[in-house]
């Protein structure tokens, strides 16, 4: 977690989502956004949404970004969420 890098500059690029597709596949990927299209295919990236991480660990800026996003577009359920790992993960540096 690196506190001093925008989400925009911390985010994985398409070419690395990409790769952990093809070598983990969508489940894997799937597992990193904190909200789903459940009307959407399970194997493409529309389905997913919020991501909280760069597909290795949990970011803040991600989680701040998230956070942002859900709020802007009336997402609650996500604000909840954001909100709910920023306080776990800012308890746990202290």
């Amino acid at each position: 977690m690196d506190v001093g890098v925008a989400w925009s500059q911390a985010a994985p690029s398409t070419a690395e989502e990409n790769a952990s597709i093809e070598e983990h596949g969508h489940a894997h990927w799937g597992a990193w956004p904190l909200a789903a299209d459940p009307d959407a295919s399970e194997d493409t990236g529309k389905r997913y949404a919020f991501p909280y991480g760069d597909l290795h660990r949990v970011d803040r800026a991600a989680l701040i970004h998230a956070e942002q996003r859900a709020a802007q577009n009336y997402h609650p359920e996500v604000v909840d969420a954001a909100r709910d790992l920023l306080r776990r993960l800012d308890d746990r540096r202290g």
